[in-house]
């Protein structure tokens, strides 16, 4: 086996030897005093199974990307450090209070599906950390929600008039972007020929973002309109 030792005024120059050891050849760059590899270099990274590399032994592929033996003397098992760290290999409890910062995670980091059921609880929150325009089409649902996790000083009630002509049989009005529809009821009791004549209110709902409309199931021509009340909630 030939080995080289090239020194330098001031430094220790490691020029190392090529050797096959297992499958590919590689260039040993140190060895420990059992003649073990610790360090080494090529363009192929050693097969799994070979062995005479040291547990820890570093390999550095030519391309730049750094693998280790994570096997042992007599079947080693080259890995990266990033596929060395398995699922759930890192807890909650390793990591340090504040030491993860919504400034170090990229937007979709977390997803909900990563989340364990309770991961994530109020008092980790900070004040407005969670916002509308970050929260999914039915990511907040009923079930989701803790007694008293909604209170009155954060939602505005409105209630909306809309009069259907004589004549029509829906009408449309304004409320406010955010609001949603939670009832309707006739602001007058419907007349005797409107209940004859089986006039109902079919649907009311929003059509797009501040329009609410109202639909009868059926024009009816009356003397003066028919007047509803359609009561909202938004976030305050």
């Amino acid at each position: 086996m030939a080995q080289f030792e090239d020194f330098l005024v001031g430094m220790l120059r490691v020029v190392g030897f090529t050797r096959k050891i297992g499958t590919p050849s590689v260039k040993i760059q140190m060895c420990n005093s059992h003649g073990d590899v610790i360090l080494c270099q090529g363009a192929t990274v050693p097969t799994n199974g070979d062995t005479g590399y040291a547990p820890g032994c570093i390999f550095m592929k030519t391309n730049g990307v750094l693998y280790y033996n994570n096997g042992s003397l007599s079947s080693a098992s080259f890995v990266t450090p990033a596929s060395a760290i398995g699922a759930n290999s890192i807890t909650s409890a390793n990591i340090a209070a504040g030491s993860v910062v919504a400034a170090k995670l990229g937007t979709g980091a977390v997803t909900s599906a990563a989340l364990a059921s309770g991961a994530v609880v109020a008092a980790a929150i900070g004040t407005g950390a969670v916002t509308s325009a970050g929260l999914g089409s039915s990511s907040v649902v009923a079930a989701k929600l803790g007694a008293n996790s909604v209170i009155a000083s954060k939602v505005k009630y409105a209630a909306i008039t809309l009069t259907v002509a004589s004549g029509a049989s829906s009408i449309s009005g304004a409320t406010s972007s955010g609001a949603v529809i939670i009832g309707v009821i006739p602001t007058s009791p419907p007349s005797a020929a409107a209940i004859s004549s089986g006039v109902q209110v079919a649907k009311v709902y929003k059509s797009g973002a501040t329009t609410a409309k109202a639909s009868l199931n059926k024009a009816f021509t009356h003397a003066s309109g028919i007047v509803l009340s359609v009561m909202t909630l938004k976030a305050a």
